[in-house]
């Protein structure tokens, strides 16, 4: 009975955290109409509220369709300067991007489509949730870790939702734009 209790303590103060992230996620970009700044706010909570030290944020370029590295915490010059342009199926990325499905990489180096630049840099586990409104793409959101990791299920919910919250904050931008 007890053991009970303290799961659903535990539970309680899960939720509680995750709701207080997309809280502030969600009034960080419903701040500002201006893309950029939605962006780098959005990766800038994220960062402070769950101790990621790398992500970044993709954008479609539809005319080249190629996904462009507009925003980024956390990353190496040399790793920025070589997967600025990733092409819509390639990598992680690229798959995400054009399926529209999340995709959880805990095993990055032995990922069947894990790009070379990036065991260079270290990264071990690999997050990739598209950035979507509806049924429109409007890039992907990236985080990384430089040490394995294992996604719970609190894990996996909590980013799929700071991805549609993004997402719609684009959707809104560009309507403005």
């Amino acid at each position: 009975m007890k053991e009970e209790a303290e799961q659903s303590r535990e539970e309680i103060l899960r939720l509680n955290q995750e709701l207080s992230i997309l809280n502030t996620i969600s009034q960080t970009v419903n701040q500002s109409v201006d893309l950029d700044e939605i962006l780098n706010k959005s990766l800038d909570k994220m960062t402070e509220m769950i101790q990621i030290r790398s992500t970044g944020i993709y954008l479609l370029d539809e005319e080249s369709e190629e996904l462009v590295f507009v925003a980024h915490r956390g990353f190496s010059k040399s790793f920025l300067k070589g997967t600025k342009r990733l092409r819509l199926g390639e990598g992680a990325t690229g798959k995400a991007a054009l399926s529209g499905e999340s995709v959880f990489v805990e095993d990055y180096p032995n990922y069947p489509d894990m790009i070379p630049l990036a065991i260079e840099e270290g990264l071990k586990s690999v997050v990739v949730i598209p950035l979507k409104s509806r049924d429109k793409t409007y890039g992907t959101l990236n985080i990384a870790w430089k040490e394995a990791h294992q996604f719970s299920p609190f894990e996996k919910n909590l980013f799929s939702s700071i991805g549609q919250i993004i997402g719609v904050a684009m959707e809104r931008a560009s309507l403005y734009a």
